[in-house]
């Protein structure tokens, strides 16, 4: 399904008609038309797999009411985030309608699954729909959504990657005729294959050259680049079913050499387009690589036989700024020096600083026996925000990482591109060597009434091994906090806040993936462990001048006589106070 969607979960169809008001379908329309198909399939097709993918603005909002046993939903974006158009061919000037759904096919077409597809293609539009130069937005763009499971909770493409919830169903089906060795329904399709690595300019550096190369340049129709620059603002949809299009500069390719195509000396014309000229040729002419920070430069190349536009590939461009400092370097955490682990594994890091609070991302580089990291089989893994990262290193046949010394860094690079590395430091790997990770979930309730805590502004949480290694710590932002943790290890978790009596409690992993052993209460889930933590509200350090606040004293009576937290959500009065201490039998006439 492909055409425009609302915020209030509705799917429009364009009307061609002289009704001039698009027809609308619902959740539970469509819900109902799936459930009249799969209950009346006979024989063999009773247990066929329904595959719906929807491409439209907040299409996320759909998924939780058609989720279903052998349903497979795939949604363009997540309930809240409208879409996004593609590029644009500079020839014809067409632009893609549906970024998300041109990439997910484009993999379809090289003979993936559909789960496959769906995490190359949900990565493709994080990266097309990124904004650079707005922090928050950064690493919160278009986030496509997958349910294979039932359950109803649908799951992006990071989770997918290293959770054992979606994706199970949908990583070996496919879409199309394609052998059982996966041969791609479309092999000859045009596509760039390798492009430029990324480039670090200096503060007095303009132009550069990019290449990019290509499988057939017989099949290609089309190749040219679109670049993101640094003060590039995406903008808002201007209506609630709107998709968001970005106007980016691009232009078709200046040489070609056999399979390798080349852009050198990059000018904005004085009319604001992109060309590619060996010097200015205009007083408005400029370098486009003048302005410091971050750059994106995207490569296209549409096949001439199918007008496919090829996977999506790019190229980050760093412009550094005169007088400017690199950030602090990295300090490595796990797995440390000469551990024995699997080859599923979680790496954690510090967070590095940046003198200039500039904005942070990270480089993750893995290398078998080599810690100069030239091994063409190197792993690197760019772009990322967090001081962790989860990765299934391939554990068997030619090429793989079990068995191995691995050498790993961090690199920190700033937004105008100065890096520091850490340390290298190395481990074994051997898949014998324990049972690997397991999901965890920390829960916060209120000691008396077991209600959940719904005010967390300042609870923080934090995880520490039996190896005094310091794994996390996270403000929560909602009741639940799930991690992921080894096995075989012993944790202490502390909860510390203003309002609420600091925590810590221990408990253990076991190695069989199965159970999990801790003082206080806790429960089994399928999909993890919840580890129930439980909180007195202390109201002797509830504010500077050492006096309980009145929500504060609220929170705790409420606690007390099994009132659910609710109460909190609006503003406390005097009158409210009250109310619970009558419940209490206490004479409000005495209050003081």
């Amino acid at each position: 399904m492909i055409d425009h969607g609302t915020s209030d979960n509705k799917f429009l169809c364009y009307n061609d008609s002289a009704d001039t008001k698009d027809d609308e379908i619902t959740p539970e329309d469509l819900k109902g038309w799936l459930d009249s198909l799969q209950n009346n399939l006979e024989s063999k097709e009773i247990d066929c797999n329904i595959v719906v993918i929807l491409g439209f603005c907040y299409s996320g909002g759909f998924v939780e009411t058609l989720s279903r046993e052998n349903r497979i939903i795939i949604s363009s974006s997540s309930p809240d985030e409208p879409s996004y158009k593609g590029p644009m061919d500079p020839y014809d000037e067409v632009r893609q309608g549906e970024f998300f759904i041109d990439a997910f096919f484009s993999q379809i077409g090289e003979g993936l699954s559909i789960g496959k597809s769906f995490i190359a293609a949900s990565e493709a539009a994080w990266r097309w729909s990124v904004e650079l130069n707005n922090y928050d937005h950064f690493f919160k763009s278009q986030n496509p959504l997958l349910d294979d499971n039932g359950d109803a909770k649908a799951s992006s493409a990071d989770k997918v990657k290293v959770e054992n919830l979606d994706g199970h169903l949908s990583q070996n089906l496919y879409i199309g005729t394609v052998s059982k060795l996966n041969i791609s329904n479309n092999s000859e399709n045009a596509r760039i294959i390798k492009v430029s690595d990324t480039i670090f300019l200096s503060s007095d550096q303009e132009s550069i050259l990019l290449t990019a190369i290509v499988n057939n340049s017989n099949r290609v129709k089309t190749s040219w680049i679109e670049v993101k620059t640094p003060d590039f603002t995406i903008r808002e949809a201007q209506n609630n079913s709107e998709q968001i299009e970005m106007d980016l500069p691009g232009t078709t390719y200046c040489k070609i050499d056999k399979n390798i195509y080349l852009w050198d000396n990059l000018y904005f014309t004085y009319d604001d387009h992109l060309s590619c000229q060996e010097k200015k040729t205009e007083p408005g002419d400029f370098g486009l690589f003048s302005t410091p920070g971050t750059y994106l430069v995207y490569y296209f190349a549409k096949d001439n036989d199918t007008d496919q536009i090829s996977p999506l590939i790019s190229t980050t461009v760093y412009k550094n700024k005169p007088d400017n400092s690199p950030p602090e370097p990295v300090t490595l955490q796990f797995p440390y020096q000469d551990l024995t682990t699997q080859t599923n594994l979680i790496f954690h890091w510090y967070h590095a600083s940046d003198p200039e609070n500039d904005r942070i991302t990270y480089t993750l580089m893995l290398s078998k026996n080599d810690d100069n990291f030239t091994n063409p089989d190197t792993i690197i893994i760019e772009d990322l925000n967090d001081n962790s990262y989860q990765i299934k290193l391939k554990a068997e046949g030619e090429g793989n990482w079990d068995m191995k010394t691995i050498f790993w860094k961090v690199i920190a690079i700033d937004y105008y591109g100065l890096r520091s590395e850490s340390e290298i430091w190395s481990f074994e790997t051997d898949n014998r060597a324990n049972s690997g990770n397991a999901k965890v979930k920390f829960a916060l309730y209120y000691t008396a009434s077991c209600s959940k805590i719904t005010r967390l502004s300042d609870i923080k949480l934090s995880v520490k091994s039996d190896d005094s290694l310091k794994l996390f710590t996270v403000f929560c932002k909602n009741n639940i906090h799930s991690k992921t943790l080894y096995c075989d290890k012993t944790y202490q978790l502390t909860a510390t806040s203003n309002h609420f009596l600091t925590q810590t409690i221990q408990f253990s992993l076991f190695a069989n993936g199965k159970d999990i052993n801790n003082n206080i209460n806790s429960l089994t889930c399928f999909d993890g462990f919840t580890i129930n933590l439980f909180l007195l509200p202390d109201f002797f350090e509830a504010n500077d001048n050492n006096k309980p606040e009145l929500i504060d004293v609220l929170a705790c009576v409420s606690s007390i006589v099994e009132i659910h937290d609710e109460t909190l959500q609006k503003q406390c009065t005097m009158s409210d106070l009250i109310t619970l201490l009558k419940l209490l039998s206490i004479d409000s006439c005495n209050l003081q």
